[in-house]
C-alpha cells in the first residue's frame, strides 16, 4: 500500500468537524435531559446484583405455580 499524502489545512478542519460534530451533539442531548428534564444518570450495577435479582424473580415465580 502506498504512503498516503497528508492532508491539506482545509481537510484537517473538515475532518476534526465530522469527527468532534457527533460527540458535541449527544454530549449536549444529555446534558440537557439529566439538568433541565430531571433524567438520572445511568449508573452500572454493582456486581452480583444482577444475579440476585434473577434468583429473586425465579422463586417467586415457583411460589406461583
Amino acid at each position: 500500500m502506498a504512503p498516503a499524502q497528508p492532508l491539506s489545512p482545509n481537510a484537517q478542519r473538515l475532518r476534526t468537524i465530522i469527527v468532534t460534530g457527533p460527540l458535541l451533539f449527544v454530549t449536549t442531548y444529555l446534558l440537557y435531559k439529566r439538568l433541565y428534564l430531571g433524567e438520572q444518570q445511568r449508573r452500572i450495577p454493582e456486581r452480583g446484583t444482577m444475579l440476585e435479582d434473577i434468583k429473586k424473580a425465579n422463586e417467586t415465580e415457583r411460589g406461583r405455580g
